[in-house]
């Protein structure tokens, strides 16, 4: 969830390329209806959290697990830049690909999307995000899977203008 302003929150649960993307414009006072916004084209992989910078652009981590990449291919048309990913026509569990997105308003329903910056070295799931000067903090959520093993991980990535 972020404050756009005018009273207005825009509310995306996470949500992966194989799932509805719906979501919602929220007035803060709570008593007026919610809108449903849409998306232009589909956000390819998994939409995690988002955050704002002062001028209330909106920017979200989107990350792909390989284990769901059948689902990528049947239902996105997304290009990675990365041959590994965008050749692929079967499941490898082992391929991670992250990147910040900047979802920018078209109209009161409907957002489109473009891609900022790749997450270099990205093996993580990265969950949580803050924009703070010109760097974008993220975060795992330090669940490794089958095995309980916990690892928090941060990474710093550079805003360009």
């Amino acid at each position: 969830m972020v404050y756009l302003g005018n009273n207005e929150l825009l509310i995306i649960s996470e949500f992966a390329a194989n799932t509805s993307q719906v979501g919602y414009l929220i007035h803060t006072s709570l008593d007026k209806t919610d809108k449903p916004v849409f998306f232009s084209k589909p956000i390819c992989y998994r939409l995690t959290d988002l955050c704002t910078d002062s001028n209330n652009n909106i920017y979200g981590i989107n990350v792909l697990w390989g284990g769901e990449y059948k689902n990528y291919i049947k239902n996105c048309s997304c290009k990675t830049g990365i041959a590994s990913f965008d050749n692929l026509q079967s499941i490898d569990t082992s391929l991670h690909f992250a990147q910040i997105i900047q979802l920018v308003k078209q109209n009161d329903s409907t957002f489109d999307w473009k891609p900022v910056v790749t997450i270099k070295g990205s093996g993580k799931n990265w969950e949580g995000i803050a924009l703070i000067d010109k760097h974008f903090y993220v975060i795992s959520d330090a669940n490794k899977g089958m095995t309980g093993e916990r690892e928090l991980s941060f990474g710093i990535i550079e805003k360009s203008n």
